[in-house]
């Protein structure tokens, strides 16, 4: 796994081969950092002069084989970690009489905020999990914030979902949340995270099930083909400000790339036929999606909440098939026509995909 961030200075951090290597703007290197277990991704923080890497080590723990999640801050000169979260985690902290916490989990991406917050991404398998607690606290409840059934994580049943969580950079755990579909075996494969200036959180991934409401209850419903999917959260984990299905016909999805530029956010959505529909499914390929973040464009319109009901928040436009939503979706749009999801533009035509 290869990746490369580059600080709000200009130190560029690379991530190969079981080492970080550090240089500064001009190039010149700084340090080869070793690294344990599998690094899937790093953020660089300039004004706090470190880098920060995301993924997991595998770990026995009672007798059982699992992946746990990593999180870990390094100097950008090198060095031990500054500090650690969850990977460094003995044996007695993830099993005994009275806990379990080892349920799979794997860091899939990190980011430095516009606000200069530091934000993890990760994907889970189970509710007894070690996000459940403060990093560096054992016992001590993290703090979690759920505000509908796509946001509790204790009693569901997914086969996979996401946890995203927001940390100063000096490793201080401030606040985090789960993202799953109630239905048992439903998958949320997370994929990208970024955060803008107002510490709004942008996620992306793939997704087994449509989220939508229906008057007075969550509704899930299974999609015909895994489906990428783009959400962004409030600031203070308290709802969610857009949703987004991105589905065509005929076609798996996926978003493969992600990042917020100032006013806009931009993703690479790739697309496959279904198994077993390569002959009928249009051809598949990349698009490059561009989201105008204007002022206001992300205010939404809250529904009405009913006391003891679980709605998904805010209005969105959805290319979905709840028909309950405010939905863009009369008429799907194939990697050959102009992608029109309420806001979203299609900034280039897809290229035949290359096999190999």
């Amino acid at each position: 796994m290869r990746r490369v961030d580059v600080g709000e200075r200009g130190t560029i951090a690379v991530t190969a081969a079981g080492e970080v290597r550090t240089f500064s703007p001009d190039g010149s290197e700084l340090a080869t950092i070793a690294t344990e277990g599998a690094v899937v991704d790093l953020a660089v923080f300039d004004a706090d002069g470190v880098v920060v890497t995301t993924g997991w080590r595998s770990r026995s723990a009672c007798g059982e084989a699992m992946d746990l999640a990593a999180l870990a801050a390094f100097a950008l000169d090198g060095g031990a970690p500054r500090w650690q979260a969850y990977g460094d985690l003995a044996e007695a902290d993830l099993c005994g009489d009275h806990h379990d916490l080892r349920a799979g989990t794997r860091g899939v991406a990190v980011a430095r905020g516009e606000d200069g917050l530091l934000y993890l991404l990760a994907e889970v398998e189970g509710a007894g999990n070690v996000f459940r607690e403060r990093p560096g606290a054992r016992g001590v409840p993290a703090r979690n914030v759920a505000f509908d059934s796509f946001t509790v994580g204790d009693d569901a049943q997914p086969a996979l979902f996401a946890y995203y969580a927001r940390f100063t950079p000096a490793g201080e755990h401030q606040v985090g949340q789960y993202f799953l579909f109630p239905d048992d075996g439903s998958l949320v494969e997370p994929r990208a995270i970024a955060a803008d200036v107002a510490g709004n959180i942008h996620i992306t991934g793939v997704t087994s099930h449509s989220l939508g409401a229906a008057h007075d209850v969550a509704v899930t419903e299974e999609l015909h083909a895994l489906s990428g999917f783009y959400q962004v959260v409030d600031g203070d984990f308290g709802g969610r400000r857009e949703w987004r299905q991105l589905e065509l016909d005929g076609l798996t999805t996926d978003v493969s790339a992600f990042a917020l530029a100032g006013d806009r956010a931009v993703s690479v959505l790739d697309s496959a036929p279904r198994r077993g529909h390569a002959e009928t499914a249009p051809p598949g390929g990349p698009l490059v999606i561009v989201l105008p973040l204007e002022p206001g464009s992300l205010e939404g319109k809250k529904r009405p909440e009913r006391e003891g009901v679980g709605t998904f928040g805010y209005e969105s436009g959805v290319a979905g098939s709840d028909p309950a939503c405010y939905c863009d979706a009369g008429r799907t749009p194939t990697p050959l026509t102009l992608l029109a999801l309420t806001t979203f533009v299609l900034a280039c035509l897809p290229r035949p995909r290359r096999r190999a």
